[in-house]
């Protein structure tokens, strides 16, 4: 909520564009470590490997761009 409060109140488009990575980086850490956490924690059925392995990708995508 900070961050998105300090995107709509920055005039300078180099402050804007860095805290709008920052929240895109954000929500792809936690989606990435949760997938992890779940990969190693609980063991499951093919289709919950697949579905954990799109997140993780998605986790890495939104990390990377």
């Amino acid at each position: 909520m900070i961050l998105l409060i300090k995107y709509f109140r920055a005039q300078d488009p180099l402050e804007k564009g860095i805290t709008r990575s920052v929240m895109n980086i954000m929500p792809g850490g936690m989606l990435l470590s949760l997938c992890l956490i779940c990969m190693f924690t609980f063991r499951g059925s093919t289709s919950k490997v697949i579905v954990e392995a799109l997140f993780l990708l998605l986790g890495a995508f939104n990390i990377s761009g």
